[in-house]
């Protein structure tokens, strides 16, 4: 479905209901919680990874970037 016809759909349930065709509230509940907790996780994940040096860093992307060029 392209957006024009979407939201000439929207539009159309728009006026039959006389408001938006959804729940339009935030919930109650607060998700930072669940983001500081999702985000812990990742830095505590991330902790065992060892660090690159920069030269590391460059050889990577040199590399891909010469894996790339040979594809096209």
């Amino acid at each position: 479905m392209d957006l024009p016809a979407a939201f000439r759909m929207f539009m159309k349930r728009t006026k039959q209901v006389r408001g938006l065709p959804f729940e339009a509230v935030l919930p109650e509940q607060n998700n930072r919680e669940g983001f500081k907790n999702a985000f812990s996780a990742l830095r505590a994940e991330a902790a065992d990874i060892p660090e690159m040096t920069l030269e590391e860093i460059n050889a990577e992307i040199a590399s891909t970037r010469a894996t790339c060029k040979e594809r096209n």
